[in-house]
């Protein structure tokens, strides 16, 4: 089986996991930070860190995993970063709006992702090169089976991807959505954490492009519906945290958008620049992620 193959049968496997237990009398608990851990969320981490860890020898960096700290962990060159159950609210709800998150990181880019909706059916890969240019962007619909393999409509050839090198010099194999040509701007916000900054966000937006359609999603699913050009702009203007969005933004740029987080400078200004992982502190202020076709239509503005 080839490196790849191994990503997302680990990707698959841990879907599969969380929907053995979703269905059941689960047992909810609740974090230091007020957030829910459910049996799920480490039922899957427990499958994710095991194959990962037998696949490249990488550290891994998982939600559930006990505090690495800061001077180890500033000190990994490249690494596994976890999230295998993002949207435990929205699995508590049963709503079927999460995902499994695993993405790998060197320096401080997310280089590679796979997003694995499982009530859904939906495996997004995605990734760029170091040099940061695109490498592919992956929509599979239907892939849960018992064994791994690609829907139809992929061309994918992944029999020759046995190298961490080769995953990473994969070409765009199943074309995204078409283009937007007509129709106001699409904006998709979080179900759980949509403030007021988010909304003065959008309205300022609107004064631009005119009324926008909205819609709001759980976990990552945001994020990958800019990347599958089902959605322009996504804002998130609260504190998330870099496990919760790394793989989708592999996704996102892959498939040609951006995702810019909020940052100080040495002034301690917010400044906004392509969001990098592996800070000295885990915790993301906010970010904003923008499609194609909105990075177009800000160019025809200038």
């Amino acid at each position: 089986m080839t490196l790849l193959s191994q990503l997302i049968e680990t990707t698959l496997a841990a879907g599969r996991t969380i929907l053995d237990i979703y269905d059941t009398g689960f047992d909810v608990e609740t974090k230091a930070d007020n957030s829910p851990l459910t049996t799920a969320d480490r039922a899957a981490h427990v499958l994710i860190c095991e194959r990962l860890a037998a696949l490249a020898g990488y550290p891994i960096l998982s939600e559930e995993s006990a505090e690495v700290p800061t001077a180890e962990r500033r000190q990994w060159g490249t690494f596994w970063l976890v999230d295998p159950l993002d949207g435990t609210k929205e699995f508590v709800k049963r709503n079927g709006e999460f995902t499994v998150n695993i993405a790998l990181i060197e320096g401080d880019v997310a280089v590679l992702g796979l997003v694995y909706a499982p009530v859904l059916d939906a495996l997004y890969i995605g990734g760029v090169r170091p040099e940061s240019e695109p490498i592919t962007a992956e929509i599979l619909h239907g892939a849960a089976t018992d064994s791994v393999r690609v829907t139809e409509a992929s061309t994918q050839d992944f029999s020759n991807m046995n190298t961490l090198a080769d995953v990473l010099t994969l070409e765009t194999a199943i074309a995204l959505p078409g283009e937007r040509v007509n129709g106001g701007l699409r904006v998709v916000a979080s179900k759980s954490h949509c403030n007021d900054e988010t909304l003065a966000y959008i309205q300022a937006e609107e004064e631009r492009f005119g009324p926008a359609d909205r819609v709001a999603r759980g976990s990552s699913l945001k994020l990958c519906m800019i990347a599958e050009s089902a959605a322009d702009v996504y804002p998130r203007l609260a504190p998330t945290m870099e496990w919760d969005t790394a793989a989708a933004q592999a996704v996102v740029e892959g498939a040609g958008g951006v995702v810019r987080g909020r940052l100080e400078d040495a002034a301690g200004d917010d400044v906004w620049q392509r969001m990098p992982y592996n800070k000295e502190t885990l915790l993301q202020k906010g970010f904003i992620v923008e499609s194609r076709w909105y990075l177009n239509q800000i160019d025809a503005l200038a």
